[in-house]
């Protein structure tokens, strides 16, 4: 059966901008118009310039969505803006390519192999600490991007990355920001006209390349495995006992450094916030590390006892998920639910909407860790919770960043009472990740 021979017929949907479809009312206001259209059901048809799209509001459509991974390929559209930065690898690969990058990297996030990780997420969290004063005010979002920044420097390349950590951290946020723009850009100008955007690109992928390519080179001319994720990816090998070339690892490489402190560093920033607003819980918080850990820095061993700090983490990405959207793209006629979907149209998961969604939450928008303990969610829908994603795609490194925000967290609250500054404007800016547009200026009090 082709939809040739289905009675096609869309799904409701928003009225529709004078131009561009919906476009313009996703630039506008991306996280308020997916959250509004939820009310129009499971499955909402959305329209961006001529072509149709649609937005999967329930956890069982999203699940068939992320497990058929066959059908549905990652949007084409932030592919091609990935591509341009992170060259073809396991974040914008899709089909057989995609399937053996996973099985190369896979073994790299063995859990014994990202536990020897602990300590170095412990001692770069104490090295950051002792920078504050107590009664200083700082951007704790900055915090975060740095120290995460340079964990994931010492873990992935067992380098030091503190004298190009600026440098390295203006490219990605301009990496970041010029996706999303690109994204949804009505008119593209051809690539060989080299206007001041596409300058300032190649200068950006340069200077990453200048970075990252030395070290692999100087790796894999020594052989030598040093414990880090990059000695991992030069010594994977297929079943053929094929490796990857030096430009496929740079590929991943990059994507790790992006997805490797982006995101938990807006967890970690999202969850003070939150901590902040929230005094009870901060102090059960700081509670559960005094008797866990008393005066002495945490250890990965202690993890298992810090469970209320674990539910915390948990909570902070359901109200502020660090990735606040994902997108794929049919590559054949379909089904979801009642509604036929054609080939090359669009499916927009709004993890963000979903997140906040009443049906599986109990007052979606406040911060309840407790929901987390007690088999409060044991039914909760499967496809309802997606701060890594979720299917055969599920973030690989999804271990390693709970165990860093974990270690993290634990350390600060140890030391640190952080309080927002009052007047301080906190506004969510979803760029491929959600982030405070405006920072996070905190207030340190030395515990």
């Amino acid at each position: 059966m082709t939809l040739a021979d289905l009675d096609f017929h869309y799904p409701p949907g928003p009225a529709t901008d004078m131009i561009g479809g919906h476009l313009l009312s996703l630039r506008r206001d991306s996280l308020g118009f997916l959250t509004d259209n939820m009310q129009y059901g499971d499955l909402t048809h959305l329209k961006f310039l001529k072509y149709d799209a649609y937005q999967v509001n329930h956890p069982d459509l999203i699940g068939q969505v992320l497990l058929n991974s066959t059908v549905w390929h990652k949007s084409p559209v932030y592919k091609r803006s990935l591509r341009d930065y992170l060259g073809h690898g396991l974040l914008n690969g899709d089909g057989d390519f995609w399937r053996r990058q996973r099985k190369l990297m896979q073994p790299a996030f063995h859990v014994n192999r990202i536990s020897a990780y602990a300590d170095t997420m412990v001692n770069y969290t104490q090295r950051m600490l002792n920078d504050w004063r107590d009664g200083e005010i700082r951007d704790i979002a900055d915090d975060m991007m740095q120290v995460t920044l340079y964990i994931v420097g010492k873990t992935l390349f067992d380098a030091d990355l503190r004298d190009e950590a600026a440098h390295v951290a203006d490219a990605l946020e301009y990496m970041l920001a010029d996706i999303v723009k690109e994204s949804v850009t009505v008119i593209r100008l051809p690539d060989w006209i080299p206007t001041p955007l596409k300058i300032r690109k190649q200068r950006t992928i340069d200077m990453l390349n200048n970075v990252v390519m030395p070290m692999i080179e100087a790796r894999r001319k020594s052989g030598e495995d040093t414990g880090d994720l990059l000695s991992m990816l030069l010594m994977a090998k297929d079943e053929n006992g094929e490796g990857m070339s030096d430009e496929q690892v740079r590929n991943e490489a990059l994507t790790l450094v992006l997805a490797g402190h982006e995101t938990t560093a807006n967890t970690l920033t999202w969850t003070l916030y939150l901590l902040s607003q929230y005094p009870d819980i901060a102090e059960k918080l700081r509670a559960e590390v005094d008797s866990v850990l008393g005066n002495r820095l945490p250890e990965l061993a202690d993890l298992k006892n810090l469970t209320y700090t674990e539910q915390v983490i948990k909570e902070g990405m359901r109200v502020y998920p660090p990735v606040w959207s994902v997108a794929r793209q049919s590559r054949e006629d379909t089904q979801l639910g009642d509604y036929p979907i054609r080939k090359y149209n669009t499916a927009v998961i709004p993890i963000w909407a979903v997140h906040h969604d009443e049906r599986w939450y109990n007052n979606p928008y406040e911060f309840e860790p407790e929901r987390w303990s007690d088999g409060r969610t044991d039914d909760l829908p499967r496809y309802a919770y997606l701060p890594f994603g979720g299917g055969p795609r599920i973030c690989i490194g999804n271990s390693f960043a709970m165990m860093e925000a974990q270690l993290i967290l634990a350390g600060i609250v140890q030391q640190f009472k952080l309080t927002h500054v009052e007047g301080h404007k906190v506004v969510p800016e979803p760029l491929v990740t959600l982030r405070p547009k405006y920072g996070m200026k905190m207030k340190l009090e030395k515990r």
